[in-house]
């Protein structure tokens, strides 16, 4: 491996890294919100449906991170990456206009497509490495 290879490989890690940490941040922030909004009275959710805003993520993100990895692996992870990160940027923004069970449902299942970076960032960062490391 070059010295340029590896600056580039370890420029790689870095990014995927950073993204993967903002991806994991907003996977979470849906768990945390929705138990927060409800201990503060500002939702009168029932317990099932406290459940199932919890679980839609870990669902999400479970379902698509074969199809995300396969993508990954026919385009790349770059532009993959970059596709996600702006596909869950929109549930992010609109989660602040959700007022309702149905709105911040809908949200929940983009926050977890933000579940699906991990297997993205390792697809993308295992090509730059050698097996070894």
């Amino acid at each position: 491996m070059s010295q340029f290879q590896s600056t580039q490989a370890n420029k790689t890690l870095f990014l995927n890294t950073l993204a993967f940490t903002f991806c994991f941040a907003a996977w979470l922030l849906n768990g945390i919100l929705v138990t927060f909004l409800v201990d503060n009275q500002l939702f009168d959710w029932t317990a099932i449906q406290i459940g199932w805003l919890i679980g839609i993520p870990v669902l999400t993100g479970a379902i698509f991170r074969l199809p995300a990895g396969i993508l990954t692996d026919k385009f790349g992870g770059k532009p993959v990456f970059t596709t996600l990160l702006l596909i869950c940027a929109v549930p992010l923004f609109s989660l602040s206009y959700a007022d309702d069970f149905w709105s911040y449902a809908l949200c929940s299942l983009g926050f977890g497509l933000a579940g699906t970076s991990f297997a993205i960032g390792i697809a993308y960062s295992s090509v730059w490495f050698p097996k070894e490391k």
